[in-house]
């Protein structure tokens, strides 16, 4: 594998150069799959919007989110929905966009409320709270 920054040759299942530091490839926050830099979906479990997210991409990030809750819908996964929901309201709370960020929330909300899932319920309720002074959107799963 090579590093895409300075060049420098390494083997394989190395995440950063040694080198540089730079990053050699992408992992997927919702698998933790390790994909190539240049890769536009996870390949162990397709999901997008999360490696736009890391790349910055915001501007793909609303569509990818969208088409991801259709799907889980689709598929009768409400938890899958709400927490896309929940992750979609986080990153716009970031982008100092938290009235974009309310009626997300909310839904997420009452669906981790409904189902128990009290750790996704308070991480929620806790954005919610924090609104605009949220400076980071938690993607690790909740303790």
């Amino acid at each position: 594998m090579n590093c895409a920054s300075c060049g420098s040759v390494h083997r394989e299942g190395r995440r950063f150069c040694g080198k540089c530091g730079a990053p050699l490839a992408k992992v997927c926050a919702a698998c933790n799959a390790v994909n190539d830099n240049d890769e536009s979906f996870c390949g162990q479990c397709g999901a997008a919007a999360r490696l736009a997210i890391a790349r910055g991409r915001h501007l793909e990030v609303a569509a990818l989110l969208r088409d991801a809750v259709d799907l889980f819908e689709s598929m009768k996964m409400p938890f899958w929905v709400a927490v896309t929901r929940l992750e979609h309201a986080e990153g716009l709370i970031t982008q100092g966009r938290s009235a974009d960020a309310d009626d997300l929330l909310a839904l997420a909300s009452a669906t981790f409320a409904e189902l128990h899932a009290v750790p996704w319920h308070r991480r929620a309720t806790q954005a919610a709270h924090d609104g605009p002074a949220a400076k980071e959107a938690a993607t690790a799963l909740p303790a």
